[in-house]
């Protein structure tokens, strides 16, 4: 799972990671180390062959617009729109409660990112063992 958190349009956008973790073996895991992925275990582990694909372009016409306003040039009118937002007060998100990040370590890959958790969790099975 994931979740999205955007101020405004202008500043970047935060994404976090979530991870909702069971398991039905049966056996509660007490104590245990964790490594999450993003991976799918049913699709394989290798990256897919991307074909080249051979388009044709014609010369691009560049077009200037005027727009930007009376006898003021494009690049004028984007530096006195950042001034304006500067002098705007500017909504701060507040900081999320304490994270674990110092527990964690990334991997990161083309395909995929892997979570290594060095804080043991206990993650209890949603059946009940059978004992025969």
């Amino acid at each position: 799972m994931y979740d999205l958190r955007a101020i405004n349009t202008k500043n970047p956008v935060q994404l976090n990671y979530k991870a909702n973790v069971m398991q039905a073996t049966g056996e509660n895991w007490n104590n245990v180390k964790l490594k999450l992925s993003t991976a799918n275990p049913n699709q394989s582990g290798l990256k897919p062959e991307i074909l080249a694909w051979y388009l044709n372009f014609d010369m691009p016409v560049y077009r200037y617009s005027m727009s930007a306003g009376a006898g003021q040039s494009r690049k004028a009118k984007v530096a006195s729109d950042r001034a304006e937002d500067e002098e705007k007060p500017s909504m701060v998100m507040a900081e999320a409660a304490q994270t674990l990040n110092e527990y964690v370590s990334t991997v990161q890959t083309t395909l995929n990112t892997e979570f290594d958790i060095s804080l043991p969790y206990t993650v209890a099975s949603l059946l009940e063992a059978d004992d025969g």
